[in-house]
């Protein structure tokens, strides 16, 4: 399901109301649950920037960012948005372990 950059920018994100709505509960009408969220920094940092601190929300769900090294490699890291059971309470992002395991094989990179 494709939902729209309301700020048709190549820099700032933000779904489109009632098009995030229309998924979220196509997805829980099929029993899904949301496990990530995620986006990139192709020129910015390799952790949440100030406007991810700000706008984040489901503590459940794993937040990955997609960044590029010096090199031109891209990377991803898994952040855990914490600080939300408080109410009125500092919010901050805790790295976590990104594993993927591979189909048919036991390895994990």
């Amino acid at each position: 399901m494709s939902i729209e950059n309301v700020f048709h920018s190549p820099v700032r994100f933000r779904l489109e109301p009632q098009g995030q709505l229309t998924a979220m509960r196509a997805a829980e009408d099929d029993g899904l649950d949301l496990l990530a969220i995620y986006h990139s920094h192709p020129h910015g940092p390799d952790c949440p920037s100030p406007t991810d601190m700000q706008e984040a929300a489901y503590p459940q769900a794993a937040f990955l960012i997609w960044w590029m090294d010096s090199s031109g490699v891209w990377k991803c890291d898994l952040f855990w948005l914490r600080g939300l059971e408080e109410p009125g309470g500092p919010r901050r992002f805790e790295a976590g372990t990104l594993r993927v395991v591979l189909p048919d094989d036991t390895t994990a990179i």
